[in-house]
């Protein structure tokens, strides 16, 4: 499933008055917070599905997607859409222009595919993990393009069918992209689990493991297919997907008359029906190590 072509469109919008860097000019100031919108559009070449994606995003956080197939808006935290709105019929609009742009550049190209960047793999728990307390297993697939991945979680060697929950595709500065995959779970003596992903710049089907017989959470062994693992420490300083998301204004976001909106929150990268860690700006996020609080298992397929 390798796209033919890819248009990306990328529209910064720097806000508080600062400028944007290029390439480490000292003319022009760093940008303290950046409002950015994101699209995609592209077919792929065995079986001509077209598929795209509309995203805002402040400060590499996603505030919101565009679900074309639907034609509607989905606010990466729901109470958001409580106080802010978005009209999902301009990024369709959208849309349709960057499919014509994809006619027109698969034509200039004579047909050059789009060049595929295998993903970096890290799995790791929600929080410390302990026997008989429900906890939720995070895929964190980073740094992949084109966005045409698939996901799929095994427990025991057997593919899990129901309950896990996977975000859109969040895009990067360097134009690749990243996707979280959730897999709520009970520790259990013995238990282990796979999170296998494929993409067109990976050889073969990748799969890490984590967990083993003896041992919950132990991020040691790994199954066919997969790459050594690296241990990952500290991720508390460092959680993927964390960040600022305080209210967009701009690019066609709108706030919801007489509803005001927070001044900033601390967002942690779990789904909507998990529990969402809001803390003022500036109080930081720190993780003691549990009884059985496991290293991350990473891995950099190549």
């Amino acid at each position: 499933n390798r796209p033919e072509n890819q248009v990306l469109i990328r529209d910064p919008v720097s806000r508080g008055g600062a400028g944007v860097g290029a390439d480490g000019d000292a003319r022009l100031p760093a940008a303290e917070n950046m409002l950015s919108q994101v699209e995609f559009y592209q077919r792929t070449d065995r079986s001509q599905q077209e598929s795209g994606q509309y995203t805002q995003g402040f400060n590499q956080d996603e505030m919101f997607y565009v679900d074309l197939e639907r034609k509607e808006t989905v606010w990466r935290l729901p109470d958001f859409g409580k106080f802010a709105s978005f009209e999902a019929q301009l990024a369709l609009g959208n849309a349709a222009v960057g499919k014509q742009n994809l006619e027109i550049m698969i034509k200039r190209s004579n047909r050059t595919q789009a060049e595929n960047v295998p993903p970096e793999v890290t799995v790791f728990p929600r929080g410390p993990v302990e026997l008989g307390e429900p906890n939720i297993l995070i895929c964190f697939v980073d740094k992949f393009s084109p966005p045409v991945l698939s996901v799929t979680w095994l427990k025991n060697g057997q593919e899990v069918t129901g309950g896990v929950y996977e975000t859109d595709f969040y895009p990067r500065q360097d134009n690749s992209f990243r996707k979280f995959s959730y897999l709520p779970f009970v520790p259990s003596q013995g238990d282990f689990y796979d999170c296998r992903v494929e993409h067109g710049g990976l050889p073969e089907t990748f799969t890490i493991h984590w967990g083993e017989a003896g041992a919950p959470g132990e991020p040691a062994g790994h199954r066919a297919g997969s790459c050594p693992c690296t241990p990952l420490l500290g991720l508390g300083g460092t959680y993927p997907g964390r960040g600022l998301l305080p209210m967009g204004l701009g690019m066609g976001v709108a706030p919801r008359q007489g509803v005001a909106g927070p001044t900033g929150l601390i967002q942690t990268p779990f789904p909507s029906w998990g529990r969402f860690l809001l803390t003022p700006v500036g109080a930081g996020l720190h993780r003691e190590p549990g009884p059985y609080w496991p290293e991350a298992a990473v891995s950099h397929p190549r």
